[in-house]
């Protein structure tokens, strides 16, 4: 939903976000974890824009496995940013 949780954010603005804890974000919402006990911690989210360059969705990535710390670094938000470039075309 546009301009809803942390994704509905990167639509309604067009910028990525990269939380490195999603409860400490006022645009997240728990309702999804609440429902099934899952625990998001890191966050990423990037637009995914057309050819004339408007937001048509988001691509978002959560909790990274293996990173100390597990937050997402500045090579994963390029490769999300590529992968979303794809996807959108």
């Amino acid at each position: 939903k546009w301009g809803h949780g942390i994704a509905g954010e990167v639509c309604a603005t067009g910028a990525l976000r990269n939380v490195a804890d999603a409860y400490e974000s006022a645009a997240f919402d728990r309702s999804s974890d609440e429902k099934t006990g899952y625990r998001t911690r890191a966050v990423l989210a990037v637009p995914m824009r057309n050819a004339e360059g408007a937001v048509i969705g988001v691509m978002q990535a959560i909790n990274k496995i293996g990173g100390i710390p597990e937050v997402f670094s500045e090579e994963d938000e390029r490769l999300l940013i590529s992968a979303a470039s794809l996807g959108s075309h």
